[in-house]
């Protein structure tokens, strides 16, 4: 069987193809590939430095206007449940940094902790 090539390159910033595979990073996290031998990348997360190595067809190439930035708005694409509160779909909060398990948001007067899969960018009005 052939064995497929790297696409990506050192330099690249790239974000996992799905949520909830790896506990470093999740879908919508920047990561930069620092190192590649064979088939596995070495990436750098851009939220606190940590590296670490895996199979980068795990990965796609990320976007300058996908990363998110502090004061971004950003939006809820289903319910959330947090401490006795339902946050609804389409609740807009705005965001802070990335952390290890997700984001950090500005909401309702506090800073709360939101996994990545329920969070998009608004962009021209809309989540994207």
């Amino acid at each position: 069987m052939k064995e497929l090539v790297c696409t990506f390159k050192i330099g690249d910033i790239v974000q996992a193809k799905t949520y909830n595979h790896f506990a470093v990073t999740d879908r919508g996290k920047p990561c930069r590939v620092v190192d590649i031998k064979g088939a596995k990348i070495e990436l750098k997360c851009l939220w606190n430095g940590n590296t670490f190595w895996e199979s980068w067809v795990a990965f796609e190439k990320m976007y300058p206007e996908d990363i998110l930035h502090s004061g971004d708005i950003v939006g809820f694409v289903q319910d959330y449940y947090i401490e006795f509160t339902t946050i609804p779909k389409g609740t807009k909060v705005v965001f802070q940094k990335y952390y290890t398990y997700g984001v950090m948001v500005f909401y309702n007067g506090g800073i709360i902790k939101v996994p990545m899969e329920y969070i998009r960018k608004y962009h021209k009005g809309m989540l994207i």
